[in-house]
C-alpha cells in the first residue's frame, strides 16, 4: 500500500512510475520477510516525507522483490534493502546501495547531490 510519500510499484507500472523524464526517482528493493527491510520502512517514509519539501523534483517509491522481477538493466539486486537511484531522463540506476545501512548511504547521497546541484545545503538527518 502507499503512504503519503512512498509510491508501491508493481512490474506494471514500473515504468511508468521509475522511468521518469522529469523527476528522478529512489526505489527501494525489498522483501516483507527481511527484518532489515520492515526496520528502515518508517525511516523510509519519514526521510521521504521531511525531504520533499526541498526535493519535489524527487519520486520515493518501493517494490516487493519477491512478487516483482526486474527486467531492465542495472537492477540487480544482491540483498536487502537496495535502493537505486535513477536520475531524470535515465532508464539505469545511477548509484545503489545495499544492507542495512544502506538508506543512511542514499539520504547522503541525495543531499549531497542536492547541495552540488544547487549549490546550498540541504538540511535532514534519519
Amino acid at each position: 500500500q502507499d503512504s503519503d510519500h512512498v509510491v508501491t510499484v508493481v512490474l506494471d507500472t514500473f515504468l511508468d512510475v521509475v522511468f521518469q523524464d522529469l523527476k528522478s526517482v529512489v526505489l527501494e528493493v525489498y522483501s516483507p520477510r527481511c527484518p532489515h527491510c520492515i526496520e528502515v520502512m518508517p525511516e523510509y517514509e519519514a526521510f521521504a516525507r521531511r525531504i520533499s519539501t526541498d526535493r519535489p523534483d524527487l519520486i520515493f517509491a518501493k517494490i516487493d522483490d519477491t512478487k516483482n522481477d526486474i527486467p531492465f538493466e542495472g537492477f540487480e539486486v544482491d540483498g536487502y534493502p537496495t535502493f537505486f537511484y535513477i536520475a531524470a531522463g535515465k532508464k539505469t540506476p545511477e548509484i545503489s546501495f545495499v544492507g542495512s545501512k544502506a538508506l543512511s548511504h542514499m539520504a547522503e547521497f541525495i543531499l549531497e547531490e542536492a547541495a552540488a546541484a544547487e549549490g546550498a545545503t540541504v538540511h535532514t538527518e534519519l
